[in-house]
């Protein structure tokens, strides 16, 4: 294995806010910008960002809008030796390395109870999970479910809607799930 390699996911629809989430911005930075910058603040030496093709690193999906379980195994087909992987969504701009760390630690990963992404495991070809939801990934890839300390709760909002982004642009909390 080599070192950390990232993947941002970054190719939905993003019908409920109605245009690109990678392209919003807060705070003076892109969402796309902010998983980059954590990316490299996690030690990540390889970053690719999946589903688009607008960005030197992007690589377009195999098959756009199947989901991100089928693209992150689209993309393990073409890794040509397994590696350690830490995959970001575009739409949490609250997550910071404090929040990763503990996946980082666990030498098979993990992702967080409640959450499905973040998480970090290690790809390789032939992931053959049962069905294309991201649960059935990490079933797939057999990796550790951490628990989430009450005060990072905040860190793991998603940012799908008009409402929520405008929540997190005047500091409130941020409504669950539109």
């Amino acid at each position: 294995m080599t070192g950390l390699k990232a993947i941002i996911l970054a190719g939905g629809q993003s019908r409920r806010m109605g245009r690109d989430k990678a392209s919003l911005r807060w705070e003076g930075k892109s969402f796309l910008d902010r998983a980059l910058a954590l990316a490299r603040g996690c030690g990540a030496d390889d970053i690719i960002i999946l589903g688009r093709d607008d960005h030197v690193l992007a690589r377009k999906d195999k098959q756009p809008y199947t989901g991100p379980a089928q693209a992150l195994c689209h993309y393990a087909d073409t890794l040509p030796v397994p590696a350690r992987h830490l995959v970001l969504p575009v739409d949490m701009p609250l997550l910071s390395p404090e929040q990763i760390s503990p996946l980082l630690a666990s030498p098979r990963g993990g992702y967080f109870e409640t959450h499905y992404l973040p998480f970090v495991a290690n790809l390789e070809k032939g992931i053959a999970p049962t069905g294309d939801r991201m649960t059935d990934l990490l079933r797939a890839l057999a990796v550790p479910v951490h628990p989430v300390p009450e005060t990072w709760q905040h860190a793991f909002a998603n940012i799908n809607c008009r409402e929520e982004l405008d929540a997190l642009q005047r500091g409130e909390a941020i409504p669950e799930g539109q």
